[in-house]
């Protein structure tokens, strides 16, 4: 593809940039609950009160029940509050602030009964869940410590050894005790154990699935949760030891210590939305009812209508992947539509490499005349070089997984990152490659040559007992010593960085910020120096000090010493690939509505022209598809996947568009790369379905570090993040903060106010108060149960909110079932499917398969999805289609038939509901005249059997009839 004038370019960019600011008002909802899922109660000490954490909030109520009073807000400033533990004299709640602002503080807090703003205590300390009878101490927990603190001066006692991480802390009512549970998974637990309040003294209790303790008055047993027989119940056992008892036998209660009831002999616990009362010695159960009330407003906002170009347009290409500066400084190299391309010092454009391959991650040799780079084709990804003065591409046998490859100074060998984790070294003439690094944590990436031959590389990891991960740049010598240089906070982690050609800096994205530090003779680092707000993205030295990055779909140049930049303008365009005109005759049509009778559709510049009764006249095209009375509905959307980044994830494009998945939104990918892909289908490079793009997943602390995350830690960073996607051609945002409500809160409010969509893997007050649009996956994650069912409350938020539900593949359980697995044997056993994935990721999926356990709780995990599905379409939310998963949208269909949606409501969650989530439903989701013609031709009713959505003729997308059979043959 040759590089285009790009003067008529103009008016597409101003339609792009210049838009009409969105219009933000607000609207006030009043929440009424009267069931809470995951609700937690407990009684104040003489009885006559319940303190709730209902959604997030502390609340307040008589014993007998009635109006809820809210006592916290957990919206205005952004935050959950959870635990609450009453003062002894019944006058203060403490509870625990779960990351209420950007420095992620989680800390205890006191709030008056009466009223009041909360105020935190032992703020190096993290959730307070318990205090002692007379007031002067409560309990605290810190990476897995158990600490006893002062309320006087916060000085800590820590009770449990380094050995048992502890969690769900209970004093007993005489102060001598202390219950807690331990063990993995982080939210339940395997065993309790009693260690006495000075810490020198412990003893383990129970040996199960137990957790969440709680005392008797008299102390003498201790009730708690376990799952022994297969899902939650109440037991309790002699506070001595002994043969622990079940006592309740109901479904759904929630893992919340059981509090027993001053002055009523009973215990209070909280199951399937109800506060209820046991007595342990008859059996005897009440439920107490309750209303509690909560007025959010919501700021509302207009929308942007996605932009889909028209075949024929002529767009500039923004998707400018990892360029690489040459060593005089004269030329850049970057990838663009999966071929590399040479920036040369008078602003000409080359093409340097044409073909099948996909490639990327381009590095200069040392003496400037060859290039190393990744070659991706089928799922494959190799090493190959080229010499500039003959520009043929030499492929290097095994370099399967290659990425991110860098030249030894010598010119003679290349070090490259092998798969995740791992670094290797092969001979630039070819041959078999060595290990230089196998490292443990999240990813390694080799950056640079260090005086006494040391290889500077980036290190993503997780220190022990550390809940997050942190980033290190390190080195390692010729022997294998390593050392490390830079270790950043997990709040600040080290994104991307480039080692100055000289040696004697170290340049890295942090927060989206550019920071510089300097390396002495001993390569320990200096001081490190912010060069520039950002975004940046792929920072590549040049000889002259000067700094080569993207940002906004644009090459730009940072001086060192000034700061000042400097646009590298890149001329370089292409055009939507147009498709001859077509006529479909005798179809019949879900619209995903049926139509009776037969019809004649004619296709012309990528839409539906016109739709006639079959024989009702003569319609002419460029050639002609009789269908022979099957079925011909939209093309199905995938809502949720992840297309990841070069190097890593597989080449399932075709794989997509041959199932008949003709659109799919991105919810977490490497930007540049997934622009890359997306201009490379529209230009007609490769084939794929159509992608709306959401780029990185914007995160606060970021638990994983991985390069579909784009970390910040300010307001501002946050909104400097958001106009980065939208410049780069985003139609959404994801906010995905595990515990950073702020962060989420601040993402949502800024992708508003620029007109995109906010989506969250949660269903925060905060988040949901900002705006939120959709509710990513069925499962709430919140203390981390997967098998919590919809109450009331939930289905309440969802419904006045207007929250979307993006149902995906089941998260953990149905790929635990021997059903979920033989689903997925199903897939990957078609045979024209199976040449469509690469050998070596379908052979990996096996493999996945081969070792995947059957998890005992996974069918009531099952049910449990299904049926919030069902309580979800009952209730009146939107229901659209993910995946997430190797799973594809018809299997989803199939578990939405399952949960009592009818084969039509599913259809329309894959199709018009899933065009309105994105905001095209006036050119996709339906079969109509003037909406795109992305068709899927089925050869039976899916109205009838919904498994009739695998029976795939045909694909029709942007008007051009998509040659199935030769997708497969092509792949192979």
């Amino acid at each position: 593809m040759r590089p285009r004038n790009c003067l008529p370019i103009a008016l597409v960019v101003v339609t792009l940039v210049f838009r009409a600011a969105p219009r933000l008002d607000a609207q006030t909802t009043e929440l009424v609950f009267r069931e809470g899922t995951e609700m937690e109660a407990v009684p104040s000490p003489d009885g006559r009160f319940i303190a709730l954490q209902l959604w997030r909030h502390i609340w307040v109520l008589d014993a007998g029940g009635g109006e809820a009073r809210r006592l916290t807000d957990a919206i205005a400033d952004p935050a959950e509050h959870m635990s609450p533990a009453w003062s002894p004299d019944g006058r203060t709640i403490l509870f625990s602030m779960m990351f209420g602002d950007w420095q992620k503080r989680e800390n205890p807090h006191l709030v008056p009964v009466t009223g009041g703003e909360p105020e935190a205590v032992a703020e190096a300390f993290a959730g307070a869940v318990a205090w002692s009878r007379d007031g002067s101490r409560f309990l605290c927990l810190r990476d897995g410590g158990l600490w006893s603190v002062s309320i006087a001066d916060s000085t800590a006692i820590r009770l449990n050894p380094d050995s048992i991480s502890a969690k769900d802390p209970a004093w007993s009512r005489d102060g001598r005790w202390v219950a807690f549970s331990s063990g993995e998974p982080w939210w339940s637990g395997r065993s309790l154990y009693v260690v006495s309040a000075s810490g020198d003294s412990l003893r383990e209790l129970t040996r199960g699935s137990d957790y969440a303790p709680s005392w008797s008055a008299d102390g003498e047993r201790v009730f708690f949760i376990s799952e022994r027989t297969g899902a939650p119940q109440i037991w309790s056992v002699p506070a001595q030891g002994g043969e622990p008892r079940q006592l309740t036998n109901e479904p759904e209660v929630y893992p919340f210590p059981p509090r027993w009831w001053p002055g009523r002999d009973v215990l209070l616990y909280t199951a399937a939305g109800k506060m209820r009362t046991l007595d342990p010695a008859t059996g005897a159960r009440d439920s107490i009812a309750f209303t509690a009330r909560l007025k959010i407003r919501r700021k509302r906002y207009r929308p942007d209508r996605p932009f889909i170009p028209a075949p024929g347009t002529q767009l500039p290409v923004r998707g400018i992947y990892r360029p690489a500066v040459s060593p005089d400084g004269r030329a850049v190299v970057f990838a663009a539509m999966g071929e590399l391309w040479l920036r040369n010092a008078d602003g000409r454009v080359e093409q340097l490499t044409r073909g099948p391959e996909f490639d990327g991650d381009a590095a200069w040799s040392p003496d400037g005349e060859r290039l190393a780079f990744v070659s991706e084709q089928d799922g494959e990804y190799t090493l190959s070089t080229m010499n500039l003065s003959d520009r043929v591409r030499r492929p290097l046998a095994s370099t399967s997984g290659a990425q991110a490859p860098i030249w030894h100074p010598s010119g003679d060998s290349i070090v490259y990152r092998h798969g995740f984790n791992g670094i290797r070294i092969v001979s630039a003439a070819g041959g078999e490659s060595r290990s230089v690094l196998q490292a443990r944590g999240f990813g390694v990436q080799p950056l640079g040559w260090l005086p006494g031959a040391r290889l500077l590389y980036w290190h993503a990891f997780q220190p022990a007992a550390a809940r997050g991960t942190t980033t290190a740049i390190r080195s390692i010598g010729p022997a294998g010593d390593t050392a490390t240089l830079i270790v950043s906070d997990p709040r600040n982690k080290i994104h991307y960085a480039a080692l100055s050609a000289n040696g004697d800096s170290v340049a890295y994205v942090s927060n989206g910020e550019l920071w510089i530090r300097a390396l002495s003779a001993s390569a320990s680092p200096g001081v490190p120096r912010r060069l520039l707000e950002g975004p940046v993205f792929f920072p590549a030295w040049s000889r002259a000090g000067r700094i080569v990055f993207v940002t906004g779909g644009r090459l730009l140049q940072v001086d060192r010493g000034s700061g000042a930049q400097r646009r590298l303008p890149v001329s370089l365009s292409y055009h939507i690939r147009s498709a001859p005109s077509l006529l479909l005759r005798n179809a019949r049509i879900l619209s995903p509505d049926p139509r009776e009778g037969l019809w004649d559709l004619l296709l012309e510049a990528g839409r539906i022209k016109t739709i006639r009764p079959s024989g009702s006249g003569a319609l002419q095209a460029d050639s002609t598809v009789d269908l022979d009375a099957r079925t011909i509905m939209p093309g199905l959307f995938d809502l949720h996947t992840h297309t990841a980044w070069f190097g890593i994830a597989p080449s399932d494009r075709s794989a997509l568009l041959y199932r008949g998945i003709t659109s799919i939104a991105d919810l977490g990918s490497e930007g540049y790369w997934l622009l890359e892909q997306q201009e490379a289908i529209e230009s007609g490079q490769i084939e794929g379905p159509r992608i709306f793009m959401g780029g990185p997943q914007v995160t606060g602390s970021a638990q994983n570090q991985i390069p579909h995350q784009l970390q910040v830690s300010s307001d501002g960073q946050a909104e400097r993040y958001v106009d980065h996607l939208r410049d780069i051609g985003a139609t959404h945002v994801k906010a995905y903060n595990q515990w950073d409500a702020a962060v989420e809160a601040a993402v949502i409010r800024a992708a508003h106010r620029r007109g995109l969509r906010a989506l969250s893997h949660f269903l925060r007050p905060s988040a949901v108060a900002a705006g939120l649009d959709r509710k990513e996956h069925v499962d709430l994650q919140l203390r981390g149960w997967i098998d919590t069912r919809y109450r009331q409350d939930i289905l309440e938020i969802f419904t006045k909110a207007g929250v979307t539900l993006v149902v995906t593949a089941p998260s953990y359980g149905f790929g635990n079932t021997e059903r979920g697995i033989a689903l997925e044997r199903s897939v990957l056993a078609d045979s024209a499917l199976a040449r469509l994935v690469s050998p070596a990721r379908r052979q990996a999926l096996l493999q996945d398969l081969e070792r995947r356990q059957i998890r005992p709780d996974a069918t009531r995990m099952l049910q449990a999805y299904l049926a919030d599905i069902a309580a979800a379409h009952r209730a009146g939310v939107k229901i659209v289609v993910g995946t997430d998963t190797h799973l594809y949208t018809q299997e989803i269909l199939e578990l939405l038939v399952e949960a009592g949606l009818t084969p039509l409501d599913a259809l329309r969650a894959a199709t018009r509901n899933a065009a309105e989530a994105l905001g095209v439903e006036d050119r996709l989701g339906s079969v109509r005249e003037g909406a795109l013609a992305d068709l899927v031709i089925v050869d039976a009713d899916p109205l009838s059997d919904i498994t009739s959505t695998k029976r795939i003729w045909g694909v029709v997308k942007d008007g051009r009839w998509i040659d199935r059979i030769g997708l497969a043959t092509k792949a192979r």
